[in-house]
């Protein structure tokens, strides 16, 4: 079956780029043919590693949906997937039948909060088959679009996201100058859904108390123009006169393209990071899926995020520790976001380290946490998503496929 995947470039290390990268490769060692439309990939080069056939974008295209149906003409495919948040997806479905091209649709989604807006939920009807990252956003979807919806979770590569031994672990923490520290990680795009601002609060707060030894390493590029409703994080740092105790990555320059999951000797890699922190705490207002919260617990990190009665409570089950709501409020789109406040943050972080000075507590999360996390496993994601494709394309078979 030749799959036409149009999602992120997988030569991108972040978000959709790394779910792609993984199930484009699972389904070529199933046999099948992926050919992959890399959205935001700017230039030539990276994809010519890779097993399967991945286009860029042509020139001026932005993210590359203009590029959609220049690819659907020359490439072909039987069936195609797309990956992405459910807004981007109504943009591809779109461009699809824009096209002009009957090919039979399936999109592989998140949905970020509840209700979902109108006009974006409809991409589950105008697709062929719709498949949800989650519970959450199958059900959601069921109920506005009245349109049974089945749910496949994303994964995460065990054979690099997961617990270093001890002497492996304190040599990466020195190199990185977090020896002699109580770390908290947060990895997570520089924009305003994910409230990097209140983590930075809640270390103002902790410095007031008697946990001078915490520090809060922030995953993601510390300034980048305002874009997406980020902030200038250096700023805020120094503003509160937290620069002992708040730290950025360094290299950082491209918050899509990332830092590669494996690194050296001397630049540890995300998952070698990972690994070495002390927990894992997010403020995030809303998660699509949460793949971040899937890395740590892989890598045997505690995690802590917003009790957000829905994806986040999710992915972690009892492997996490839920942060009480402040409030809820709504987007300009019509979805509820949830907001912790920095005391609450503060405070579980303090709670949270209490529970892990105590071996009996902290082995039985270690259980919990590899329990949970060892049920995302890809291989069974390009399975169960290649049987949707199967059924999709024998429906066709059966009555005549007929598009939307």
């Amino acid at each position: 079956m030749k799959i036409g995947i149009i999602s992120d470039s997988p030569v991108l290390t972040t978000g959709y780029g790394v779910e792609v990268n993984y199930l484009a490769a699972e389904l070529h060692r199933m046999g099948q043919q992926p050919v992959c439309l890399g959205l935001h990939q700017r230039f030539s080069g990276p994809e010519k590693d890779l097993p399967y056939p991945v286009v860029v974008p042509h020139a001026g295209s932005g993210p590359g949906f203009t590029s959609i149906g220049p690819f659907l003409v020359e490439h072909k495919p039987d069936v195609v997937l797309v990956d992405h948040a459910l807004h981007t997806c109504r943009l591809v479905v779109d461009a699809i039948r824009d096209s002009g091209v009957r090919v039979p649709t399936l999109i592989w989604y998140t949905m970020e909060g509840a209700p979902p807006y109108k006009e974006w939920i409809r991409s589950v009807v105008l697709a062929d088959r719709a498949v949800s990252h989650n519970r959450t956003g199958a059900l959601e979807a069921h109920r506005v679009a009245n349109i049974p919806v089945r749910w496949v979770p994303a994964a995460v590569d065990h054979s690099l996201f997961h617990p270093l031994e001890r002497p492996e672990r304190e040599r990466i923490r020195q190199v990185l100058g977090w020896s002699g520290k109580f770390v908290v990680m947060f990895l997570g795009r520089n924009m305003w859904s994910k409230q990097q601002a209140i983590l930075i609060e809640a270390m103002s707060l902790l410095r007031r108390r008697e946990d001078r030894d915490i520090l809060l390493y922030v995953h993601c590029k510390p300034f980048e123009q305002f874009r997406e409703g980020g902030w200038d994080l250096v700023d805020l740092v120094n503003r509160m006169d937290l620069q002992d105790r708040v730290v950025f990555p360094d290299g950082l320059t491209d918050q899509r393209v990332g830092l590669p999951a494996s690194g050296s000797l001397e630049i540890p890699g995300v998952a070698a990071r990972y690994a070495s922190a002390d927990i894992f705490c997010s403020a995030s207002a809303v998660e699509g899926f949460g793949l971040a919260i899937l890395e740590a617990m892989a890598s045997g990190l505690p995690v802590l995020h917003p009790d957000d009665g829905g994806t986040m409570n999710e992915i972690s089950a009892d492997a996490g520790w839920r942060i009480p709501v402040h409030d809820q409020y709504l987007i300009a789109w019509g979805s509820t976001y949830v907001k912790v406040s920095p005391r609450a943050v503060a405070n579980a972080i303090r709670d949270v380290r209490g529970v892990l000075a105590n071996p009996t507590q902290r082995e039985d999360w270690a259980l919990r946490l590899q329990r949970r996390a060892s049920a995302y496993q890809w291989p069974e994601v390009a399975r169960a998503l290649y049987r949707e494709l199967h059924l999709l394309l024998r429906k066709g078979q059966k009555g005549g496929w007929r598009k939307g």
